[in-house]
């Protein structure tokens, strides 16, 4: 099994043509300090989408996703497919436009 489940606030998203980078910002406790972590995920199709339009940096985002390693000079990279997701905070809507987006899950043709 293959499953990451992280709750944290976006610090930048990115898109990149046919997909949409986000970094995530969690944090840990280590000898009564907060850490924090920074996780690279990615994300397809609708979800990149709905994430690019309704979410900004500061957002807290609940995600649940799959972990994957690309190699690229000898350098192994890890990051998160976004499979669902959960908007915590939404980004202020303009002009009194109703934010209304289903639940979201994406099927398993991810491009990889």
């Amino acid at each position: 099994m293959n499953k990451v489940i992280l709750l944290g606030r976006i610090g930048k998203i990115e898109n990149k043509g046919k997909f949409t980078k986000i970094s995530l910002v969690t944090s840990i406790k280590r000898n009564n300090e907060e850490v924090a972590q920074w996780h690279d995920l990615v994300c397809f199709g609708k979800i990149a989408e709905i994430l690019e339009k309704y979410t900004e940096k500061g957002c807290k985002l609940l995600i649940e996703g799959a972990l994957n390693y690309n190699l690229k000079d000898k350098v192994k990279y890890t990051s998160i497919i976004i499979e669902k997701f959960e908007i915590l905070e939404w980004k202020k809507a303009k002009d009194d436009e109703q934010i209304s987006v289903p639940d979201y899950q994406i099927d398993s043709d991810i491009p990889f």
